[in-house]
Parts: C-alpha cells; structure tokens; sequence
C-alpha cells in the first residue's frame, strides 16, 4: 500500500502533540538536578562516551561556535574540522541548532558513535522526515517547524539560565558571607591564643614577685634578729650606728629584688648581653689578653659570660648583696666604689673598662672621673663600653627610667659620644638595642607614623664602645 506524504499542517500538528506530552521544564533533568551543570568551556569542555545519554537541555544552552564544538564533541566524539564547522554554520542560521544536531547524529559518525540525546527523538524523526521527502521532491519547509520546536525548547532553557544565575549569585553571597565569618573566627582565635598567653604570663609574674617577696621578708627577719642581738650587747652610739647599717642592709636588699624583677632571667640577660661578645673576639684577635674591669656588675652575669669565653675578670659594685651573688658563682667581686677601683689600678693594666645600666646613676663630676681613669688604665687598641638606657625613645626617657629610683638622669648619645672622645678615645660607636615589639607600634607605613613609631617605640638602650689609641703613648 502506497504511503501517503503528510501535509505541512500535518507535520505542524503532530510536532504540538509531542511538545504536550514533553515533561515541563520543571521536571527537566538539567532543572531538576541539585547541582545545575556549568556551561562547557575551553577549560572544562562537554564530552560523554559512545553509547551514553545526554540531555538535550545541555546542548542547547550554549550559542554559536560553542554550541557546534560541543556538539561535536558530544555527538562525533572529536574536535570540529574546519569545513564542518562552515557547513554547519550555514545549517545553523537557516535551521536552528535542532537541525544541527539531528544532522550531527544522523551522519555516519553519529550513528556509529550512537550517543543518546534525550529530548532529540522528536526533531531527529522530524528531520529525517524531512530529508526523505526532500529526496522525493517534496519540500515542506522543516526549518521552520524545527525553529519553531526550537523556540519552545528555548523557553525551557530561559528557565534554567535564569535558576542558574539566581543559583551562582546565590552562591557568590554564601562565599563572601563564609570568607567574612571566617576571618572573624581567625581574629577570634588569635585573641583567644593572645589571652591565654598573657594569663600564663601573668600568672608566673604573680608567683614569681610572691617568691622574691616571701625571700625578702626572710632576710628582713634574720637582719631585724641580727640588730636586736647586738643592740642588746652594744654602747647606744654602736646601735645606732648598726641601724644606720640595718637601714642600708634593706636598700641593697631592694634592689636586689628589683633587679630579679625587673632586668629578666640569668638567661635573658645573658642573651641580650651576648651581642657585644664580637668585640671582645676581634680584641682577642688582635692579641689583646690583659684583664678587664666591670663597674656596677650586679649579679654578674657579664663577668660569668666573660670568664667562659676564657676571660680574666673582675668586678665592682657598691651593694654588697650584689658582690655576694657574684661570688656564689666563683667570681671576683669587691663592695666598693667604682671610681676609687680605678684609681688604685696603675696605668695600661687593663683590656676592657666596662658597666652596664651604671653611668645614669653618677652625678656629671663622677662620670667625668670614670672615663679620665679608664682612658688611663686601659692598654694600647684597650676598650669601653658602657650600656644605658636609651632618651632617644621618648617612652624611656619620659617613663621607664624612673622606675628605678637610684638613677639620677638620661645620658644621651651625644653627650657621651664626645666625653668619649674629650679624653683622647676613637673609633667611638653608639650601638642601638632592645626596640619594642612590633604589636606596640602605631599601624601605618606612612613618614608621620614612622616616625612616631620611631620616638615611641624605638631601642630602649645604647652602648656607647670607644677605643684607646693602638699607639697611645
């Protein structure tokens, strides 16, 4: 029986049957997905394997060239050639993508690769129709009812670039929302790692003022036992002089405790102490062996740091609980005044003249002396260095140097620079230390706030280093 060719009406009608039974685009497999597929790019091309499924949503989404390498890709399973891609251009622009795909997927490539596109079965039967009346001389202008299948299809897919916006921007605002919260908890987090270091330092702070306290309180009680002993055995004028004595005992025994307070650890002094160790080296090198001297030596961790680097030396200090923890150590030490020392010393006797934290608690006639008799005593390329702390930063000059209550003024840079030189030494150097850390600095990088950071936060101490001619006479 003979097939009877459908009219254009026909076709038309059959295509609108179809497109009802379609499922609407909110059941749409690309809508419906959790997850909207992204647009296939250079970076992240569309490709499947022979014989699986695709929905034709996906290949509609894109335009232009990218729709026709993707659909070669996806149909053909290979890059577009050249001439493929002008024919199909043309197809294209007179016919629609349904026709472009229907074209691809019929083709021999297309059947032997045999990728499922959802959604195709319809334009493809329609398309094949078409061909095959087109070989019969019959033209029934199936571009059009393709572009018009095409147009419904184009609907569906508005749909699901307008989900997809709505679905990226939605996910751009979670981003900056998550990123913000996220950089609020690291803030959090290092507060919290700041609090809990301050507390631990604080804590050791207060157990360690309760053990210098309860020490101190204990030496106050042997000395109070000690002056009522002998105020019972001695002359009035004798106790007297004893109380006098009594009352210096706790002075000494002050400072001791302020300096275990407030100058650091054995350790942490030993560090910052350790800089100057070069000098003392290139001394060495240049075959200088003669003693050297420490005024005001404290504790001694200088002199222990010296004699271990195969030093011979000795110290100075006018509080004799100072001399007798440096002697604890096996250290030479005497109670007396600095300047007295030096005098007695005869000439070209020493290496090195040096004190630490001394020379702001002299009176000007007193710092004179000190550097006439050290220029004397000192050998041929000898040494001083003479650290302090620092006026230049306004915070001590201004602040922390009274919390000591022996120190008498500042002494700055400059005026000890030339008093160096006045008596006849050269090479005179001010080495700068101990800045504040950078958390106390003002923020900024601009000239103003460096160089308030500068005044404020700048070395806390100087050292100021001089030495004596190596052919002095």
């Amino acid at each position: 029986m003979a097939q009877t060719t459908p009219s254009l009406d026909d076709i038309i009608r059959r295509v609108r049957e179809e497109a009802a039974r379609q499922p609407e685009a909110a059941s749409s497999p690309v809508v419906a997905s959790v997850a909207l597929p992204h647009l296939a790019s250079e970076d992240n091309p569309l490709t499947v394997e022979e014989g699986e499924t695709v929905a034709l949503d996906l290949l509609l989404l894109e335009e232009g060239d990218h729709f026709l390498h993707n659909a070669y890709r996806v149909l053909l399973g290979r890059e577009a050639d050249p001439a493929g891609l002008d024919n199909y251009r043309a197809v294209l622009g007179h016919s629609g993508k349904l026709a472009v795909l229907s074209a691809l997927r019929l083709s021999a490539e297309g059947r032997r690769r045999a990728v499922q596109v959802d959604g195709l079965a319809l334009p493809m039967g329609l398309y094949g129709l078409a061909r095959l009346l087109e070989r019969r001389g019959i033209r029934v202008g199936m571009g059009r009812v393709l572009r018009a299948l095409e147009r419904w299809q184009g609907r569906r897919l508005a749909a699901v670039r307008s989900l997809m916006r709505r679905q990226a921007a939605a996910s751009r605002q979670a981003e900056a929302r998550l990123a913000g919260t996220e950089a609020r908890l690291a803030v959090l987090f290092d507060l919290k790692a700041q609090y809990l270091e301050t507390r631990q330092a604080l804590a050791a702070a207060r157990d360690e003022i309760a053990r210098l306290r309860a020490e101190q309180r204990g030496q106050f009680q042997r000395l109070d036992t000690l002056l009522d002993r002998l105020a019972h055995n001695a002359a009035e004028p004798d106790v007297q002089q004893l109380a006098q004595r009594h009352a210096h005992d706790k002075i000494d025994l002050y400072y001791r405790a302020f300096e275990d307070a407030n100058r650091g650890s054995l350790e942490e002094i030993r560090a910052k102490q350790s800089v100057y160790l070069p000098r003392f080296a290139a001394l060495r090198a240049a075959g200088l062996q003669a003693p050297v001297l420490d005024i005001g030596c404290g504790r001694g961790e200088w002199l222990l740091l010296l004699q271990e680097q195969g030093w011979t030396v000795r110290g100075v200090d006018m509080n004799p609980v100072m001399v007798a923890a440096c002697r604890e150590q096996g250290l030479e030490a005497e109670v007396g005044d600095a300047l007295a020392c030096l005098r007695r010393l005869p000439d070209a006797s020493l290496g090195a003249v040096t004190g630490f934290h001394i020379i702001e608690h002299v009176p000007f006639e007193t710092l004179y002396g000190l550097f006439e008799e050290a220029r004397r005593v000192l050998v041929p390329g000898g040494m001083i260095l003479f650290e302090t702390p620092n006026p230049e930063n306004v915070l001590v000059g201004s602040h922390t140097f009274y919390h000591d209550f022996s120190h008498r003024n500042p002494v700055t840079p400059t005026s000890v620079s030339f008093l160096a030189r006045y008596h006849g030494f050269e090479r005179v150097e001010v080495e700068r230390y101990n800045p504040y850390p950078e958390s106390a600095k003002v923020p900024g990088d601009d000239p103003l706030t460096e160089r308030v950071n500068g005044h404020l936060c700048g070395p806390q101490d100087y050292a100021l280093i001089g030495y004596v001619p190596e052919h002095a006479a």
